[in-house]
């Protein structure tokens, strides 16, 4: 079965929403993050999906795809997928940043550096 992430826009001018963009997934996507806008951020959305977590806009931004770290002593099979099944999104006045949870426990700290029309992701 296939997914596809569409993009959607408010039109306050008609009081009515536009589809603005509409593609494919590649991988399995099984959380969606929003990303602030305006702002406060560069607008889009996470895709966190087996194994990786992939930043999408509207925009002319190609996509930045990050692998979600494993653990450097794996008990468990090393073949294993990581799942993101939690996330927390904090926005100061200054900047903002995402927490994500992984199944298995771990917490990472995910930021969008943003200057212009080019976006870097960063874990830590």
């Amino acid at each position: 079965m296939k997914q596809s992430l569409t993009f959607y826009e408010l039109d306050l001018g008609l009081n009515h929403v536009v589809r603005k963009q509409s593609e494919l997934l590649e991988r399995f996507a099984n959380l969606l993050i929003t990303v602030p806008g305006g702002t406060d951020g560069p607008s889009g959305v996470l895709v966190c999906s087996e194994n990786y977590i992939t930043f999408k806009n509207s925009g002319a931004q190609p996509d930045i795809s990050c692998p979600i770290p494993r653990r450097r002593n794996e008990i468990d099979d090393r073949d294993r997928t990581i799942l993101v099944v939690a996330a927390a999104t904090h926005k100061t006045k200054n900047m903002f940043f995402v927490l994500v949870q992984t199944e298995q426990g771990d917490i990472f700290k995910i930021t969008l550096n943003h200057d212009a029309d080019m976006v870097i992701l960063n874990k830590t």
